[in-house]
């Protein structure tokens, strides 16, 4: 090697890969976390999205500033480099020493215990667990990066792609889900609209700390193919796509939820987990597995329940060979949700869509007559039931199934009392938009057992004309609370 040489490091990050290198390390937690501090600072979505676009604007500018030192200093070093060439090397050397030992490490631990954090909302684990993740998180990054220039761009590369998806998933989903919606972009009504020269400043700092990191692609410009024109083409381009992304999910997130909800909420995309509970599937052909997969649901995954076919393939639920699931899911407290798929004389509904119009209602008034005529709810009381659809025929037909109890001996067997009275133990999903139908069954088991269901997105489902039906009830405010969400709440846990 010739001593008049000077070493240089290899140029393997392109376009692409920088411009991944700008966006992945600006869209991070701070997406889900500060919307609701921008929210609450300036509570109108005119404001609101005004905050997002001068932070992006601003973020631009900082961004055409710093591609112009780029394309002056194609040297490594960055920030470190401009402020020892502007100023002095005094000054650049007080930066670089601030970023390692504090703001670009405190950086780097936040984000690695914030997504050790919300790992734990997925996987079981303490607060140990959690740090032991965070390093263990560090640890993997920082080697990969040893390994060279070539496999870290890359990694960054595919890890900024998957970010963006999943914010491109969470806007299709939200807008597409969210159409059904009755409202969009609900104001706070009872928040002060009037924003201060002071919250909007406040706000705009949010919205800036959302864009922070963007310069840092400016580190690595000695490794960079042609970086006078690769960086600033980079950092102009990233900094787009992050606008684009940050004022499109904050769309999201004012469409489906209302701008109280938004200020309030620390984590914005989970806002509404505590709103939903999983039922499981069962392999029902195989009665001992499906004991064991209830016990797993439950104690693993946090289910609250399972969803039952009407008739397991031709055969009863209220058959003997379903009895251990039915103690177990008894000690369980467990909710099974009956739901018809294939009609017990399915051959004679092959014509004008009756197996789902006839056929789902009458298969399940069947499961329901036979699971209290048996004596599976009277032997498991603490099974909690749902029928879809309304019951079938169950509130229209109870009276008749009474008659018959006091009639034939058969009837009563294996129960101590009327069918009725255990069938009003049972909840009722409202898929049937007929008022008078929901009066009847209102009238049999009462508001407090009756669930909001829509049957979306079947072709014949509706969440209009679910919300419609309910709330065309003439019955009281509160009982009407009852059906859109207080019974299935308590039913579920939640």
């Amino acid at each position: 090697m010739n001593p008049a040489q000077t070493p240089e490091l290899r140029r393997a990050i392109g376009l692409i890969q920088a411009t991944a290198m700008v966006v992945g390390i600006m869209i991070g937690a701070s997406i889900f976390v500060q919307p609701s501090e921008i929210t609450g600072r300036v509570p109108s979505v005119s404001g609101i999205f005004a905050v997002w676009l001068i932070s992006g604007l601003l973020t631009f500018v900082g961004a055409l500033v710093c591609a112009e030192f780029a394309s002056i200093f194609a040297r490594s070093g960055g920030v470190y480099v401009y402020l020892r060439e502007a100023y002095s090397p005094a000054v650049g050397f007080l930066w670089g020493w601030a970023m390692f030992w504090s703001i670009h490490s405190g950086i780097i631990a936040a984000v690695s215990v914030i997504f050790a954090r919300y790992a734990a909302y997925f996987l079981p684990m303490g607060e140990t667990s959690v740090k032991v993740l965070a390093i263990a998180a560090i640890a993997m990054i920082s080697a990969i990066n040893y390994l060279g220039v070539k496999p870290g761009s890359t990694f960054q590369t595919l890890f900024t792609i998957g970010k963006v998806i999943a914010i491109l998933f969470i806007v299709l989903l939200g807008f597409g889900l969210g159409s059904r919606l009755p409202e969009h972009y609900v104001a706070d009504n009872s928040a002060n609209h009037t924003v201060s020269g002071t919250s909007f400043l406040l706000a705009l700092v949010a919205g800036l700390f959302a864009f922070g990191g963007w310069h840092m692609v400016t580190y690595s410009s000695e490794e960079t193919i042609n970086p006078r024109k690769t960086i600033p083409v980079a950092l102009m381009l990233g900094t787009i796509i992050v606008t684009i992304c940050y004022i499109a999910v904050n769309a999201v997130y004012m469409y489906v939820l209302p701008l109280r909800i938004v200020a309030s909420s620390t984590h914005i995309a989970d806002q509404r987990s505590d709103r939903f509970a999983a039922l499981a599937t069962l392999p029902l052909n195989d009665p001992a597995a499906s004991v064991a997969e209830l016990d797993r649901a439950f104690n693993r995954l946090g289910f609250r329940g399972a969803m039952l076919f009407s008739n397991v393939n031709g055969v009863a639920l209220s058959d003997r060979r379903f009895w251990p699931l039915y103690q177990k899911a008894d000690s369980l407290n467990a909710v099974f949700f009956i739901h018809p798929s294939w009609p017990v004389g399915v051959e004679a509904m092959t014509e004008y869509w009756l197996m789902p119009l006839i056929g789902f209602t009458f298969d399940t008034t069947l499961a329901a007559a036979k699971l209290v005529f048996s004596g599976v709810t009277e032997q498991f009381p603490r099974i909690k039931w749902v029928l879809a659809h309304l019951g079938g025929a169950i509130p229209y037909l109870a009276e008749r199934l009474d008659r018959g109890y006091f009639a034939f001996k058969e009837c009563r067997e294996h129960i101590s009392k009327p069918p009725s009275e255990y069938l009003k133990q049972f909840y009722f999903d409202t898929v049937n938009f007929d008022p008078a139908a929901l009066r009847l069954a209102i009238d049999f088991a009462g508001a407090d057992r009756l669930v909001a269901g829509s049957d979306y997105p079947h072709q014949i489902g509706s969440l209009e004309k679910m919300i419609g039906s309910i709330k065309g009830l003439d019955i009281a405010e509160k009982e009407k609370s009852r059906i859109f969400a207080d019974n299935a709440a308590a039913l579920l846990g939640l």
